[in-house]
């Protein structure tokens, strides 16, 4: 799993443990993940970290894009039922939105919300409908409570609200605003929103860390190690032997829609404003290219269909069935070679420094070695993914490179780390096992360890056995274990909790 993942599944393992959701607004966003992935978690049979699975958590983000592929149904009204369908199939077939649908990360629930923002609107605007307003209004809270960058998409949208005013107002018979429209929208907005934050009203300190959240955004996005060029967005949409011909469909819908006002005109304003603010921003990630393939996969299917009308003959047709075939195979194509042969290959465009696969012998192997009751200390400047992959261990402690850890009986340290490792460890066997791309683990054993080549019987804690299974070694930041004595019995915090994806 990818870090990302990793620290939005812990969060998950500990509310299913009875923990109260504390909104942290410097380093995780928000809460609208964790209640999806919840309930599902429970009807997979998890009741704490320990029972879950990459699976389980994966679900909520694969049901989303599902659910996604479906309400491009609801936009065909605005498009035309070819263009409907064309931009579902290029969502379903491409790469990048099939990717990181199973991605255990807020970005697919996050765009399906701006989704369900943008269908509602059109409606309410064309139409004046109060359910239209209040839907508009749910999928803004919703948007709010997956991520505080919402407010980045609600610029591009009021860029495009007011195009659309200045366009009305050319319109003499134009009808009135709706204000009970607008407070539907509101009251809509703000209920879902104030539930969610505060959990229930279990935590009302919520709704005061979200509004401080934007000076920590604004902190982040100069960039914090993942600051790239403006055009990298551009680059990533066009990679592969898909990306091309689906940036020239969404061109060539792009040219159409300026020609006829309407809904999508403001979904050409929406599109290109939102790809203007976020790559103006330093900090880049290759999921959030998610939100603006969604207009693009719109324009496209206009493109398409404007394609569909100008061919007037039998044979032209047949050579745009033809060139239409191609291009879903293209998709196919790179779908799946990235995201079902290579998904965590370093040359993938969308593994953004992705966990190796190499890191699931570490916990077989501690399986193989440990006794239940044996102390595992972790020393590394960043501990994440670990947590999660040792997280049916019930005596882990995380320390930072310059303390020490103190007597444990394996220790775990990182390639990162350029130091001498811990003294306790002078005469220990080393075994490697790969994190990521130009990171390593070391897992040091005692020399009375048996080696990996020596070693053939394996022991698993299971079901039933005595390894805790709430391995509840990680709370809050503070790593919790049954240490020595004169330890003090809490182990220093995790060091430099991540950011669940992006700011």
């Amino acid at each position: 799993m990818h870090t990302d993942e990793a620290v939005n599944a812990y969060i998950t393992g500990q509310l299913l443990a009875g923990e109260t959701y504390r909104y942290d607004n410097e380093d995780r966003h928000g809460p609208a993940l964790y209640a999806l992935a919840l309930p599902l978690a429970r009807l997979a049979g998890a009741h704490n970290l320990a029972a879950l699975n990459e699976n389980t958590v994966r679900h909520g983000p694969v049901i989303v894009g599902a659910l996604t592929i479906l309400l491009f149904a609801f936009a065909a009204n605005e498009t035309g039922l070819l263009a409907a369908l064309v931009a579902a199939l290029l969502w379903a077939f491409a790469p990048l939105p099939l990717f990181y649908s199973r991605y255990f990360i807020h970005e697919t629930l996050f765009v399906a919300a701006t989704f369900g923002l943008l269908l509602s609107g059109w409606r309410w605007l064309n139409a004046g409908s109060a359910v239209a307003a209040a839907l508009a209004g749910l999928c803004a809270a919703l948007m709010l409570a997956c991520k505080e960058t919402a407010v980045l998409n609600f610029a591009a949208a009021a860029v495009a609200l007011l195009w659309w005013r200045i366009e009305a107002g050319k319109d003499s018979d134009r009808k009135p605003f709706c204000w009970r429209c607008l407070a539907l929208a509101a009251t809509a907005f703000l209920i879902p929103l104030v539930l969610l934050y505060t959990w229930g009203g279990q935590n009302w300190s919520g709704l005061a860390d979200l509004f401080r959240a934007g000076s920590y955004a604004v902190a982040r996005a100069g960039g914090e190690g993942h600051a790239k060029p403006a055009w990298y967005y551009l680059q990533l949409l066009a990679h592969g032997w898909f990306g091309p011909s689906f940036l020239a469909l969404a061109l060539l819908g792009g040219v159409r829609a300026a020609k006829n006002p309407g809904a999508m005109r403001l979904t050409l304003v929406f599109g290109i404003t939102l790809l203007a603010i976020y790559s103006a921003i330093p900090y880049k990630t290759p999921w959030l290219a998610l939100n603006f393939w969604l207009p693009l996969a719109l324009l496209a299917g206009v493109g398409a269909a404007e394609i569909w009308r100008r061919a007037k003959t039998p044979a032209a047709r047949g050579v745009v069935v033809l060139g239409a075939v191609a291009l879903l195979g293209l998709g196919m194509h790179d779908t799946r070679r990235w995201c079902f042969q290579l998904p965590g290959d370093e040359r993938n465009p969308y593994a953004y420094a992705h966990t190796g696969e190499d890191i699931v012998r570490l916990p077989e192997r501690l399986q193989q070695i440990a006794k239940p009751n044996s102390l595992i200390a972790v020393v590394a400047a960043d501990a994440w993914p670990l947590p999660w992959y040792l997280r049916k261990f019930s005596h882990v402690g995380y320390w930072q490179p310059n303390q020490n850890p103190g007597a444990a009986d394996f220790y775990i340290t990182s390639s990162e780390f350029s130091g001498a490792p811990p003294p306790q460890v002078n005469g220990w066997r080393p075994e490697l096992f790969g994190l990521r791309p130009g990171v390593l683990l070391v897992l040091w054993t005692p020399p009375e360890t048996k080696s990996l080549l020596e070693n053939s019987r394996v022991i698993l804690h299971g079901a039933g056995s005595s390894v805790n299974p709430h391995a509840g070694s990680v709370r809050y930041g503070v790593a919790q274990a049954s240490l020595p004595a004169g330890s003090g019995g809490i182990l220093p915090p995790v060091p430099n909790f991540p950011t669940v994806s992006e700011p």
